[in-house]
């Protein structure tokens, strides 16, 4: 797989390459056009290719429209809804993705090749993607904006204490501010089946109940997956 940045390369390196086809990571084409000799391929593609890393966690936003639903191995969501009392997060599963649409990835580590679609498919999203490295700054009008990072509570949504770069191909998470002044970490729910863990019938059983994944009835959460009147919730 090519560099996110391209690396030094000389008249030499690539003899064909202005009756070539160049295909680069999601989110750095600009970066190749403008580089020595990159430049002078004939067509300049960005790949519609998901990182997942050992968290097994990330964020992602295509240039094009996505079909999720023949990859196995990541799940694809959609930020659809914010409780403010509860400072919980409900994740919708979602398959056919517009372009530009911001996603939250949850899958095995890896590399997965996402094959184009087209698709009318529109959603309530919370995430805001990002085709191109884009400057987040920690508040935008009456929002705030979360990155996702590896932080003291783990993998999670972070608000910003200043502007920084995000990466092209990822995506931020904008709530308003009223709602998340306190905030220190998200509740988040998966509104699906679609995280892997298979629910036993007993598991849903009990109001306020809260299960482990190993299905043990639990009286305090702590950080990780954990079935909760039915439904999943990762608490970060």
């Amino acid at each position: 797989m090519l560099n996110p940045t391209p690396v030094e390369i000389t008249s030499l390196t690539f003899s064909n390459r202005t009756n070539a086809t160049l295909y680069v990571p999601n989110g750095c084409k600009a970066a190749y056009e403008t580089a020595d000799y990159w430049e002078e391929f004939k067509e300049i593609i960005e790949s519609n290719t998901v990182n997942v890393g050992s968290t097994g966690f990330s964020t992602y936003c295509s240039p094009n429209a996505l079909d999720f639903s023949g990859i196995s191995g990541i799940n694809a969501y959609v930020a659809s809804d914010f409780d403010s009392g509860t400072y919980t997060l409900t994740l919708t599963q979602v398959t056919e993705v517009p372009a530009g649409e911001g996603l939250y990835i949850v899958g095995t580590a890896g590399s997965y090749e996402i094959p184009e679609t087209t698709t009318d498919a529109v959603y309530s999203n919370l995430l805001k993607g990002v085709t191109r490295a884009a400057t987040i700054s920690p508040t935008d009008g009456s929002n705030t904006n979360f990155i996702l990072a590896n932080g003291s509570h783990g993998v999670a949504f972070y608000s910003l204490s200043e502007a920084g770069e995000l990466a092209g191909g990822k995506a931020y998470l904008q709530l308003p501010t009223a709602s998340v002044s306190d905030v220190k970490a998200l509740k988040i729910v998966f509104d699906d089946d679609a995280t892997g863990i298979n629910i036993n019938p007993i598991l849903s059983q009990g109001k306020g109940a809260i299960y482990n994944i190993a299905g043990q009835r639990v009286s305090k959460t702590k950080k990780g997956l954990y079935i909760n009147d039915g439904k999943k919730v990762f608490i970060k």
